[in-house]
């Protein structure tokens, strides 16, 4: 019996993305040996974070990097660094704010990408309602309280790009921090932000990249890192309700070894082309659905989707939890609007063979219960 039937707790195929509601990805065996081997000797921690930081900045062309306990804690230690310029002794006494610019812009329509992390700090997130091309907007919120603009790459053609919201960073001379966490792939993304001139990008350990769930990274400018790395923990600071045990720290650094090492997904991204070319017109064929490819992804994955287009009467809601109460129970997303106002998401990057097989079988017997039912 495994641990998950003791425990009575129902287990998936997981066709909608790697997301922390689920359990982020699968780990590598490699990443599995070395978070084991690091469980079975003791290291101070500031030695550990300092090693790994040098090396992640190595190999991702940084001047700086450091490892956190996810993608909102380092967004928070962006946060904690900008505000105090990185002073230890301020950065100590948050979130004591008290003579400190305290405001981090944000685009309005990025806003669901940023959650109360940075308030745990005593910053304050402004949104900023600036539509494409609308700069100035953007330009014209920046005043002497704000300290850093926040910027998420995200599905969304109702906002400014990042290179239109980096232009107006550096003409205000700004710092500007990127939530990359759906960034990877491609493993250019682990630089490119930073390359260009943002402050730093954040980006997640447990999505595609395939390490722990409860890591992420942070890389950029080595004042910013370094400032980050001299308030975690185990310093008792603000940090320490992000702390982050050596094993994870190990298994992120492996699965960023591992990744960086690979072909960058790209077998991976053809074979999930070439699926959704074969599986489009047998999808249409079968009556139920209308099938597209969705790119990027719905929250802006630089890898394709299928999309199925509901005929029938029924909701989408209503095919997503049938498929996740079935045997075996299968997660799919609905669409977002704009994509189809009535159907499901597919992602076969995270799906192998068989388990392809596993969930067209199965949309296809759920969407002709729920015809027959309408």
């Amino acid at each position: 019996m495994s641990v998950y039937e003791a425990l009575n707790i129902r287990t998936y195929i997981n066709a909608v993305d790697p997301l922390a509601s689920y359990g982020c990805n699968l780990l590598s065996e490699a990443v599995l040996d070395a978070m084991e081997e690091a469980s079975h000797s003791f290291v101070r921690m500031e030695d550990l974070h300092r090693a790994v930081g040098e090396r992640i900045a190595e190999m991702t062309h940084n001047e700086g990097a450091a490892v956190v306990a996810g993608t909102a804690p380092g967004l928070m230690m962006c946060a904690a660094a900008l505000m105090t310029g990185g002073d230890y002794g301020r950065m100590m006494g948050l979130p004591d704010t008290s003579g400190l610019k305290r405001e981090i812009l944000i685009l309005k329509a990025q806003q669901e990408a940023f959650g109360g992390e940075t308030s745990l700090v005593g910053a304050k997130l402004v949104p900023v309602d600036a539509g494409p091309r609308q700069k100035e907007k953007l330009r014209a919120a920046i005043d002497d309280n704000v300290c850093a603009i926040f910027y998420a790459v995200v599905r969304s053609e109702e906002t400014l790009t990042f290179e239109e919201t980096l232009e107006v960073a550096k003409q205000a001379r700004v710092p500007l921090v990127v939530n990359a966490m759906s960034q990877i792939p491609p493993k250019e993304s682990l630089w490119r932000f930073t390359k260009a001139g943002a402050e730093a990008a954040v980006f997640a350990g447990g999505r595609a990249l395939c390490g722990p769930a409860s890591s992420g990274f942070i890389v950029g400018r080595k004042w910013l890192t370094d400032a980050i790395l001299s308030i975690a923990p185990p310093k008792h600071s603000i940090a320490s309700i992000a702390n982050i045990g050596r094993e994870e720290v190990v298994g992120l650094y492996t699965a960023l070894e591992e990744y960086l090492a690979g072909d960058d997904f790209a077998a991976h991204i053809q074979r999930t082309e070439e699926l959704l070319r074969d599986l489009r017109h047998r999808m249409e064929k079968e009556g139920y659905f209308l099938c597209r490819r969705a790119y990027p992804g719905p929250v802006g994955q630089n890898y394709p989707c299928m999309v199925l287009e509901i005929l029938g009467a029924y909701s989408a809601e209503a095919l997503v939890e049938m498929l996740a109460q079935g045997d075996p129970a299968i997660l799919v997303r609905r669409t977002f609007n704009e994509d189809c106002e009535n159907g499901i998401y597919i992602n076969l990057f995270l799906l192998n063979d068989e388990q392809v097989e596993i969930v067209l079988r199965r949309v296809v017997e759920c969407a002709e219960k729920l015809t027959l039912m309408n």
